[in-house]
C-alpha cells in the first residue's frame, strides 16, 4: 500500500509540473566565446500540444540593443523533469551587421523554489559549427493556489478574467496624477495599432537603450497600471485584458522625468498567443506616448 501511494504521488506532482510548463518564461540566455554577445534576453511562450508535448514561440534580443531581436517557434517535449526543445525556424528578426540568429535546441531542468518555478540548462544550434553553444536560466511564477495533491490531468484552456486590476491609489495622489496627465498632450508612437491575437495579453516593460533614470506612470485606457515607476534593465510584467467594449485600447506612457538624457524612453514587448512585438515608447514633460491596441483573434 505504501508503494502504491507513493507511485500515485509522484504522478499527481509530475502531471502538475507540466500543467505549470505552459505559460510565459523570461531570462537569460548566455553564449560561449565565438558568439556576437555573451548575455541575451531570452523568453519562451509555452503552449500545450498533449500532456507532456508543447509547443510554443522563443524570443531573443540584444541586451544593449532591443531592437536587435529575433522570434522563433518551436515544438518541445516535457517528461521526468526534462523539457527538451528544439526550434524549427525564424519567424520574425532583425539583425546587427555581421550577425545571425541562431536556431537552436536543449535540455532544460525544471525546478521549483518559493513562489517560483525555473527552466535551466545548456542548449546548442542545429549546426555546431555555426553557433557557439550556451546556457538559458529563465522563470516563471508559480500560480498562488498550487495543490499539487489535488491536481489530476491537464485541462486546455483560457483563462477568464473581468478585467485589468488598476493600481489603487489614494485619492489625492490618483487626482494629483490624472491631472498632470491631462494636461499634457499625446502623440501616436505608431500610425497603426498593435494587434494582440488573445483578450488576456501581457506586457514587459523596461528602459530603452541605457539605464538613465527614467521613471514613468503608465495607464492602460486611461486607468494607471504603474505609478512613479522607476524603469530599469530588468523586465516588468504586467498581465492585461483587452476591452471589447472600446473601439480600440490604449496604452499611455507619462513620464515624470527626463533621466540622464531625454526623452523618457521605455520599450515594450507585447505578448498574445504566439506573437510577440517590441515597441519603443517615447515621453517628455509636455508630451505623452500613446500606443493603441487592437484585438484581432
Amino acid at each position: 500500500m505504501k508503494i502504491i501511494i507513493t507511485s500515485l504521488l509522484l504522478f499527481l506532482i509530475t502531471t502538475s509540473y507540466a500543467q505549470n510548463i505552459f505559460g510565459s518564461w523570461s531570462g537569460i540566455m548566455f553564449q560561449e566565446e565565438g558568439g556576437t554577445r555573451a548575455e541575451y534576453y531570452y523568453a519562451l511562450t509555452i503552449e500545450p500540444i498533449s500532456a507532456h508535448v508543447f509547443k510554443g514561440t522563443s524570443y531573443v534580443q540584444y541586451l544593449d540593443k532591443p531592437d536587435i531581436f529575433g522570434v522563433m517557434e518551436f515544438t518541445a517535449v516535457f517528461t521526468d523533469g526534462k523539457f527538451v526543445f528544439k526550434e524549427s525556424h525564424i519567424v520574425k528578426q532583425r539583425e546587427d551587421l555581421n550577425m545571425y540568429w541562431c536556431i537552436k535546441q536543449g535540455i532544460l531542468e525544471y525546478t521549483e523554489r518559493n513562489d517560483s518555478a525555473f527552466l535551466s540548462g545548456k542548449w546548442e544550434s542545429w549546426n555546431p559549427r555555426s553557433c557557439s553553444p550556451g546556457t538559458v536560466t529563465l522563470a516563471k511564477p508559480l500560480p498562488m493556489d498550487m495543490n499539487p495533491a489535488v491536481e489530476t490531468e491537464v485541462v486546455v484552456k483560457e483563462e477568464v478574467k473581468p478585467e485589468t486590476k488598476p493600481v489603487v491609489l489614494p485619492k489625492k495622489e490618483e487626482v494629483k496624477i490624472v491631472t498632470e496627465m491631462k494636461k499634457r498632450k499625446t502623440k501616436l508612437t505608431l500610425a497603426e495599432p498593435v494587434t494582440v491575437k488573445s483578450k488576456l495579453f501581457y506586457i514587459e516593460i523596461f528602459d530603452h537603450g541605457y539605464v538613465d533614470g527614467d521613471s514613468i506612470s503608465l495607464f492602460f485606457n486611461d486607468k494607471p497600471i504603474l505609478v512613479n515607476y522607476r524603469l530599469t534593465g530588468s523586465h516588468k510584467r504586467i498581465e492585461l485584458n483587452y476591452d471589447t467594449t472600446l473601439p480600440d485600447n490604449k496604452l499611455l506612457l507619462h513620464a515624470h522625468n527626463l533621466g540622464e538624457s531625454a526623452p523618457n524612453s521605455a520599450a515594450i514587448l507585447i505578448f498574445s498567443g504566439d506573437l510577440v512585438q517590441k515597441v519603443s515608447i517615447l515621453s517628455d514633460m509636455g508630451e505623452s506616448g500613446l500606443i493603441k491596441i487592437k484585438y484581432k483573434p
